[in-house]
């Protein structure tokens, strides 16, 4: 090895070694998150019919410098305010992204990949599946836990296993509270 060969390896094992010390370390926590909540809206297919109830669920993910990401599943006990009364219990498995700012306040976005609304009524049982967006606003109020605003909207287009015409679409407005437990 010439010399100057030698110079350029001592240097660059220097800036390597320097960067390495110098910079921090990036590490992303583990996201634990069960919630449970109230939802109320209208699902339509043409008709409109109120439906509320619980909400139960969890996400799991990442979280590193305020941005979170992972799956979220909810379920829950619905009440469809329909002639006759049907019981309609969601099934919802979702990826999410979102952001924690340092003032106490978190937004997030989903996206499911699997929802459906299981009607169980006097005459029997039903199944629409789809898929729905939620987006959601939360706040920190007490340690360990948020107090979240969430709105969905889903679109189902499978009829226990043959398609929907016209197609059934939900809107919900939510209420949770959950805790972000971070490891």
């Amino acid at each position: 090895m010439n010399k100057l060969s030698f110079k350029i390896l001592r240097f660059v094992s220097v800036v390597c070694a320097m960067a390495l010390i110098l910079t921090p370390r990036a590490h992303a926590s583990l996201l634990l998150e069960p919630y449970l909540g109230y939802h109320t809206g209208t699902v339509k297919n043409p008709n409109s019919v109120d439906m509320s109830g619980v909400s139960m669920g969890g996400r799991l993910g990442l979280q590193n410098l305020g941005l979170m990401g992972g799956i979220d599943y909810m379920t829950g006990s619905w009440t469809a305010k329909s002639t006759p009364s049907a019981t309609v219990t969601p099934s919802d498995l979702s990826v999410f992204v979102g952001f924690n700012f340092p003032i106490m306040l978190r937004v997030y976005a989903e996206y499911g990949l699997s929802s459906a609304l299981k009607f169980a009524t006097s005459a029997g049982n039903d199944t629409d599946k789809g898929t729905n967006i939620k987006l959601g606003v939360g706040f920190t109020t007490f340690p360990l836990i948020s107090i979240n605003v969430e709105y969905i909207a889903g679109t189902y287009t499978k009829h226990d296993g043959g398609s929907l015409n016209p197609t059934v679409t939900d809107s919900m407005l939510g209420l949770t509270v959950s805790l972000p437990l971070t490891f």
